[in-house]
């Protein structure tokens, strides 16, 4: 079968979208394109709830244990109003809640006045000091600078899938599934942000250092307190008092933990003058038994604590993570051993124990393995050092176990009489957190090998004689030691061997476990979500595709920008994708302004000028300066040609002279020069000594750079994503995974080369029949039109589409382009994409709105009627209102109808804003400034049904549910979807199903109902059919057969469609789009 007509699997895959086709030559057997939210799967929002929930839950435990201490020293407990363990529940008492005495009474009540009087030695009464520090613990305040945090970062970051490959690279690591969306990054710096404002908001309120304490800020806050008068301390709210906490303000603060502890440990040393028993146990109240923080992690004596409940003792006490808290992987190479601990351990003298060490060592030795230079007396290129160069430079820096690049240019000149590689780049110091790949026995034996310059097999052979042990029990057996025969026989190609060759030879059981494998230790919910989506993909397609056997090729393509990037699930690869845009635009534009001011606008000048700047004006090739000002007679040479398979991309390419160009020809950099040994090392020396990438460096100086290219240019198939889904599809078809011998069966495109042929055959004009030549042209021309392709789903079928067809791509000798077979252009893609139908395979998550509303009556116009309301969100505060145009919007919601009278009566003078925001300033209810209003959120509910609320008889009210508390109530953000059905008139309605209820309840109800006939399910954003065209009496809004996105059904019963290609929106009535068009749901009505 020629290799145009093979059978080509292709995909476009994104976080939202899965594009796919498969094509046999100009036969299209499957295109589509499926849509699902890009969130779906992430566990950001569980996450944090349970986060929430442990942080409560260890609040508690700190509650407790107060209250056990308190009861255990004499001090009187006051209850605050929970269950007690047997279920029953103890009423709180009241001095515990009330802040403020009576008229005439001289009790200090107020939580923060407490605490400033039991600093300030006050006499006070047992339950005082119980509330004192009750108070003081609710807050446990922020530590920036935990003990563990920076083993916790380089801990995650090491925690890895069971496979990795022999470069010792990781495919993926627990980090990037802990930090989704850049979200642990984000909250951390939001909390050092909030306590650097709360130091220095402390440090603007009170001159005296003594008040900067966290009970003084805030009873200053609520205006109970006053640093000019320290000891009054009978203050009750100021005039105008604020939340102590920050709660509704934009700067966030929160108190340092080490300002919290010095509080408590003031107030209880205090304590213990009243209470002697708290004498010698004030640190063991406030850190635990250990009387110290963090003791488990600190003291070795403690260790054995950490991550238990133990931990959980003290007022300010935190749990310490263990992390080791994962599945422990087999080693790669003994496998029923597993893997050992990479951290470095120490003696109970301090001393490090030297087994810990092994895995340190073993990566350190690797790395130094391969190292490679040119040695300048044979001229050999890239030879490795030998047993005895590796040993001294070892045992010289094993202690750091890190060599810079000048230490390592400097022995390599010196040592060897050689000359460093272009790309040689420092070994930094192994991690030593986490685990190994390999077991201990392992690791002596590869350590033994490197070290010994031993032969692997010959270290087998003198192993086997010198080992006679066949008792599994009693340590190592021959099998144990196999692998080393699946290293090369030669010291000097040492490599650890590669599971590949025997992952390609397991059954098809097998290779289905090992998939299964793959898919659980992926941490990340979205990529493994999207990976066990793609293998259903594969089924589908191969059960479609079973007549024309396996396909020849499968080529991928991942998403790597916008919303749908995988890149975003990694939100440190994203940062670096980011800079690395921008470096390269600051680069355009740098050379756009040099173009302008030399005024140089030749053909190809903005490369050339790109050039010529990175290699700061001189010619390699001639070993000469190039001069600006002739710039446009300089030639782009490729460093590996185009004809000996280089690639387009910038990094294969340089600027030269004509001459140079025409001289080099069709040769590599090595097969041009390395003839001519003196001229081969200055040209490497020049190369080495330059500002170039290191890339282009390699590029230029290497013996086979073709295969460093495809390196480069194959980037993307080294991501951690596309290695998975590489690896999944050569286990799913039981094929060689690039072994020695085998061909390459699955290839991941690039995304560049995609955008770039669509804009070569003129491809996007497909995704926009509907707008004409001119506005097509501007949104090229404005940058727009990616992001208005994006808004076409049907783009992800093109892009598959057109990433089918890369195999075919060939080098047109005269114009130096790739090119696409003649048979494929605009025209043939045209009716197959307008055949596509994108599918949305999974929906938004219906939501409930955190915002809590109340149920509220109301008497206006000598009419009873209730409502509910909210006291957040627009509308709730005054600030909101001196816009005039959003005051008018948001008034009529106020739900005081005094203040909503004021306000609207000053709207109606139609006030300039000056007036108005003076209004604003000077307006007061009852003597006092408003801050907070209350909003109403519903229309008007009827006596009768709001009294029905009230005592709880109805709990859910249209779109809004009844919470746990007494008039709390939920409001429904997203519906879960809507019946349309027909009432007793043949009638269509629609009636909402939301979150909150059940979906088969709801079934079950409708199906009793005898008004109810032929109820259909749909969902917002479903694929619907319209099979007549309907809506005929109003031409501009005509719906036509077909297929169409249902957007949404309202209350009134008017729908929403948009086209398939998004170009189109149309509202239309509920009874016409199912009684003449006949609308249907992919699934069947309901019976």
């Amino acid at each position: 079968m020629s290799k145009g007509n093979e059978l080509v699997w292709s995909f476009d895959l994104g976080t939202g979208s899965i594009g796919e086709c498969a094509r046999r030559g100009k036969e299209i057997l499957h295109l589509h394109s499926l849509l699902l939210p890009n969130d779906f799967a992430a566990l950001k929002d569980a996450r944090e709830r349970r986060r929430q929930i442990r942080t409560r839950e260890a609040h508690r435990k700190r509650e407790n244990w107060w209250r056990q201490q308190a009861k255990k020293v004499g001090i009187e407990v006051l209850e605050t109003g929970h269950r007690a363990d047997d279920g029953t529940f103890i009423k709180p008492d009241a001095r515990m809640s009330r802040q403020f005495p009576e008229n005439g009474d001289k009790t200090i009540y107020a939580s923060c006045l407490l605490r400033i009087a039991l600093l300030q030695g006050v006499q006070l009464d047992g339950w005082q000091i119980y509330k004192a520090i009750w108070s003081a613990i609710q807050r446990r305040g922020y530590d920036a600078d935990l003990p563990w945090k920076r083993e916790v970062s380089r801990n995650i970051a090491d925690k890895e899938t069971s496979e990795k490959p022999a470069s010792g690279k990781k495919l993926a690591s627990h980090k990037e599934a802990k930090k989704e969306d850049g979200a642990g990054e984000k909250d951390e710096k939001e909390n050092l942000d909030a306590v650097q404002n709360y130091q220095k908001e402390l440090e603007r309120v009170f001159k005296d250092e003594k008040y900067r304490l966290p009970c003084y800020y805030e009873a200053y806050k609520l205006g109970v307190w006053n640093p000019r008068k320290p000891d009054t301390l009978d203050g009750k709210f100021g005039a105008n008092p604020e939340p102590a906490r920050n709660k509704d303000n934009r700067t966030s603060l929160i108190p340092p933990r080490a300002l919290v502890a010095k509080e408590l440990l003031v107030m209880l040393t205090q304590a213990s003058k009243q209470y002697p028993k708290l004498k010698d146990k004030v640190r063991y109240v406030l850190y635990g038994p250990a009387e110290q923080e963090y003791a488990s992690y600190k003291d070795e004596k403690y260790a054995h604590y950490r991550g238990t409940e133990w931990d959980s003792q003290g007022l300010i006490s935190q749990k310490i993570p263990r992390f080791d808290n994962r599945i422990i992987s087999k080693c790669a190479l003994m496998p029923r051993f597993n893997v050992c601990s990479a951290k470095i351990r120490k003696d109970k003298a301090g001393n490090i124990i030297p087994e810990s060490m092994l895995p340190s060592e073993v990566t350190f030795l690797l790395k130094l393995k391969n190292i490679r230079y040119t040695d300048t007396t044979t001229g050999e290129m890239e030879k490795p050092l030998s047993p005895a160069a590796l040993k001294e430079l070892f045992n010289a820096y094993n202690d750091k176990k890190h060599i810079t690049q000048k230490q390592l240019e400097k022995y390599i000149k010196t040592n060897l009489s050689g000359l460093p590689p272009a790309n040689l780049v420092e070994i930094e110091e192994p991690k030593t957190s986490g685990r190994s790949r390999f077991c201990r026995p392992a690791l002596r034996i590869i350590k033994e090998i490197i070290l010994s310059g031993k032969s692997p097999h010959a270290y087998h052979e003198e192993w086997l004689a010198a080992n006679k042990n066949k008792d599994l029990q009693k340590g190592l057996v021959a099998d144990d030691v196999k692998f080393l025969l699946d290293m090369p026989a030669e010291w000097e190609k040492l490599h650890i061997p590669d599971r590949r060759i025997e992952e390609s030879e397991l059954k098809k059981s097998e290779r289905e476990k090992r998939i299964v494998e793959i898919l659980g230790g992926i941490t990340n919910p979205v990529v493994r979500h999207r990976l066990e989506l793609f293998i259903q993909r594969l089924k589908v397609l191969k059960n479609k595709c079973r007549a024309e056997g396996e396909p020849a090729k499968i080529i991928l393509e991942f998403a790597r920008e916008g919303e749908e990037s995988f890149q975003g699930q990694k939100n440190k690869n994203r940062q670096k994708w980011e800079k690395l845009q921008k470096e390269n635009r600051a680069k355009k534009d740098e050379a756009y302004k040099s173009l302008q001011t030399a005024e140089i606008h030749g053909k190809q000048s903005l490369l050339k000028m790109m050039l010529f700047k990175e290699q700061v004006g001189y010619d390699f090739y001639s070993m000469t300066p190039l001069v600006a000002s002739r710039l446009e007679s300089y030639e782009i040479d490729h460093i590996v040609p185009r004809e000996g398979g280089g690639s387009d991309a910038y990094i294969n390419k340089i600027l030269t002279t004509p001459d140079k160009n025409r001289e080099k020809g069709k040769h590599t950099p090595f097969e041009w020069r390395s003839s001519d040994k003196a001229k081969w090392l200055d040209f490497i020396k020049a190369v080495g000594s330059s500002k170039l990438h290191d890339k282009k460096k390699a590029l230029l100086t290497s013996e086979n750079p073709l295969e460093l290219i495809n390196k480069y240019t194959d980037l993307a198939s080294t991501a951690y994503i596309s290695k998975l889904a590489q690896k999944i599809i050569h286990l799913f078809f039981g094929w060689p995974q690039l072994i020695e011998g085998s061909t390459r069966k699955v290839v991941v495109a690039n995304g560049g080369l995609t955008a770039k042929l669509r804009r070569q055959y003129k491809l996007d004009r497909l995704l926009h029949p509907g707008i004409p030549d001119e506005q097509f042209s501007e949104l090229a021309q404005s940058g727009e039109l990616d992001k208005k392709n994006r808004a076409n789903p049907r783009h992800h079928a093109l892009d598959a589409l057109v990433i089918s067809m890369t195999p075919e791509l060939k080098l047109d000798p005269r114009s130096k382009k790739d090119i696409l077979p003649d048979w494929f252009h605009k025209e043939y893609c045209r009716p197959i994409i307008e055949t596509v139908y994108p599918e949305r395979i999974r929906f938004e998550k219906p939501k409930l709105a955190k915002t809590i509303y109340g149920l509220r009556k109301n008497l206006e116009d000598n009419r009873e009627f209730y409502v509910f309301t909210t006291r957040f969100g627009t509308g709730t505060r005054i600030e909101q209102f001196r816009e005039i145009e959003k005051a008018r919007k948001y008034t009529d919601g106020i739900f005081d109808e005094h203040i909503r009278n004021d306000f609207n009566k000053m709207l109606a003078s139609k006030p300039a804003q000056q007036e108005w925001e003076k209004f604003l300033d000077e307006y007061e209810v009852a003597g006092s400034k408003p801050k907070k209003f209350v909003q109403i959120a519903s229309g008007e509910i009827d006596k009768e049904t709001g009294e029905k609320l009230e005592r709880g008889e109805l709990t859910t009210y249209g779109e809004h549910v009844r919470g746990k508390m007494a008039g709390q109530y939920f409001k429904n953000d997203v519906s879960l979807g809507y019946f349309v059905y027909q009432n007793e008139k043949d009638r269509w309605e629609r009636e909402p199903i939301y979150a909150f209820e059940s979906l088969y309840k709801k079934i079950e109800a409708l199906k009793k109902d005898p008004a109810v006939k032929n109820p259909v399910f749909f969902r917002s954003g479903m694929l619907v059919e319209i099979k007549n065209d309907c809506n005929l009496q109003n031409p501009k809004q005509k719906v036509t057969r077909g297929f169409w996105y249902l957007n949404t059904i309202k209350d009134g019963g008017e729908v929403k469609l948009t086209s398939i290609d998004h170009s189109l929106e149309r509202k239309a009535q509920l009874n016409a789009l199912m009684t003449d068009g006949k609308m249907a749901p992919p699934q069947e009505n309901i019976r």
